[in-house]
């Protein structure tokens, strides 16, 4: 575990305090990393490039943070599918769609057509579901990492004061 806290440190945080000390702003990161996890768990595979690049160029983030944390948070697209699919079959009012290797056998011996309109539907409340969840976890992490950063930001002048902030 000490070595992946040691990777984490030296790979992840201490490239984002070197943002800080390139002179983007601890708003403008906290903003790049919230939309990023966001992208990250985004439910419809294949699709998270193209969504960071749309960020982006809408929002003016930085590209180098996006991609990082985007593939830094992909596992939790793994983790955050089902949950999303589920969100929105309950707001779309849909019965719950048997996610398992049996029910899509089943699927596919009624038809492939059927199959695919079916799984095709899973991926709309997968959406649903992530549209709903987006905006307060956007939020939330921003918030957080917009007073982390700020506090580094502060002490970035003096480096005995940002070696004990980054993770020590």
């Amino acid at each position: 575990m000490n070595v992946l806290f040691l990777f984490f440190k030296k790979n992840v945080v201490e490239k984002l305090i070197s943002f800080l000390k390139q002179g983007v702003s601890p708003q403008k990161l906290a903003l790049s990393i919230s939309v990023a996890i966001g992208i990250g768990v985004f439910p419809i595979l294949g699709t998270h490039t193209g969504l960071s690049f749309l960020a982006i160029f809408l929002l003016g983030l930085n590209p180098a943070v996006v991609f990082l944390v985007t593939n830094l948070v992909f596992p939790l697209f793994f983790v955050f599918v089902i949950p999303f699919v589920r969100i929105g079959e309950n707001i779309c009012a849909a019965p719950h769609l048997p996610l398992s290797v049996e029910g899509v056998t089943e699927m596919l011996q009624s038809g492939i057509l059927n199959t695919i309109e079916t799984l095709g539907m899973t991926l709309v409340y997968g959406f649903v579901g992530w549209a709903v969840a987006l905006v307060p976890m956007v939020l939330f992490c921003f918030y957080i990492l917009k007073l982390l950063f700020a506090k580094i930001s502060t002490k970035i002048a003096n480096p005995n004061d940002l070696a004990e902030t980054s993770l020590s």
